[in-house]
């Protein structure tokens, strides 16, 4: 491809100050666990369904016809993925793909809608060739609860999904008879801090459209 010429921007202005809030931190490991349909055709597009926002039915480029596996871990939250990779072979290529949802089986993005080139929430590994490596993003975050993952055997992989935010105390906390009013209650407060990473956000899935 070509380079154009870079443009020329005025500096920044403004008044410099100290960042004065909680950094942001590991809070919580959370392991996956996989999932039973451990063969995947196509982790973009159901298969024969149409997607209800758009109308259109290849709204994504078809993925590999790759296989591969769902990790759930348990909660929507945000963060990085961790994984600790087995025999790899130089050049070998990792995906993990991200989402809130899933459907029979299969990652779904219905929630927001289109991600333009399928590339949204995805981390892409390219192994080196050892006993051993660990990989862990650092310049990006993920909000989901699954994690489609394939480029490699399921018994040479380990999998976590490191929660990260803004280091903030709770100041207030609620319990009851009801268990579903706990559960909101649990529901609310994680929604909170998944939107805590330096700015507030609205959706650590859906604003990375």
């Amino acid at each position: 491809c070509q380079w154009n010429e870079p443009t020329l921007r005025d500096e920044p202005t403004g008044t410099k100050r100290l960042c004065d809030f909680e950094p942001v931190r590991v809070v919580k490991r959370l392991k996956g666990r996989v999932m039973p349909h451990n063969f995947l055709r196509d982790y973009r597009i159901r298969d024969g369904f149409k997607n209800r926002l758009t109308t259109v039915c290849d709204i994504m480029k078809p993925a590999p016809n790759c296989g591969g596996v769902i990790y759930d871990f348990g909660e929507n939250t945000a963060g990085i993925p961790l994984i600790k990779l087995k025999n790899t072979t130089s050049g070998q290529v990792i995906h993990l793909q991200f989402t809130e949802l899933s459907f029979e089986g299969f990652p779904d993005y219905i929630n927001v809608d289109v991600y333009p080139d399928g590339c949204a929430q995805q981390d892409i590994y390219v192994c080196r060739g050892a006993e051993e490596e660990i990989y862990s993003p650092s310049f990006t975050y993920h909000g989901g609860r699954y994690c489609y993952l394939y480029g490699a055997k399921t018994e040479d992989v380990e999998l976590e999904f490191l929660v990260i935010r803004n280091d903030v105390k709770r100041r207030t906390a609620f319990e009851c008879s009801e268990e579903i009013s706990n559960e909101i209650f649990k529901t609310c407060i994680r929604s909170d801090e998944s939107n805590l990473h330096n700015i507030l956000t609205d959706c650590p899935a859906g604003e990375k459209n």
